[in-house]
């Protein structure tokens, strides 16, 4: 295995300027979501905290959860983009793996898989039966109607659940 964990001055990088460019246009492309979601959740947060009336204090908090789910989304997808540029720029530079003072970052070609390009022509003895499960919905539409179900019980979970719908004009 080829693991860098750092490179003299004096040896020659032959990729090392065009891996490092690269590597740096996907991160700034991918922290600009980022970034903006997190504007969002600051000015989300500060505007609670100048609300006195209460209407105003629950639609502030809808915001911050908004703000938040923009900003689980937008890193998300920074993590990806991050994830798969380095992968891409270790395989690209021969290098198999780096350290940090904390991680070891290894890359490797993907593994072989399976693709199924026609399911009809797949032999009987190579497809599987998935084991019977209870139908939910079947049960649920009994138990709403008052039947009994051995083993099956209504359940509201032990959470309120908070469902968030955009205004369409």
């Amino acid at each position: 295995m080829n693991a860098i964990t750092s490179v003299p001055a004096h040896r020659p990088q032959p990729y090392a300027a065009a891996a490092a460019a690269t590597l740096r246009q996907v991160l700034a492309a991918s922290h600009a979501p980022l970034r903006s979601a997190v504007t969002e959740y600051r000015a989300a947060t500060a505007g609670l905290a100048a609300t006195v009336d209460l209407l105003d204090v629950l639609r502030g908090a809808g915001d911050i959860v908004l703000a938040a789910e923009s900003i689980a989304a937008a890193a998300k997808q920074a993590e990806a983009a991050a994830r798969a540029a380095l992968a891409n720029a270790l395989m690209d530079t021969g290098a198999c793996s780096i350290r940090s003072a904390t991680h070891t970052f290894s890359a490797s070609p993907g593994r072989a898989s399976v693709v199924i390009t026609d399911a009809a022509m797949v032999p009987a003895d190579m497809l599987r039966q998935p084991p019977p499960s209870p139908d939910k919905v079947k049960i649920l539409r009994l138990l709403k109607a008052n039947e009994a179900v051995p083993g099956c019980e209504l359940s509201n979970g032990s959470q309120p659940i908070l469902t968030v719908k955009a205004i369409t004009p």
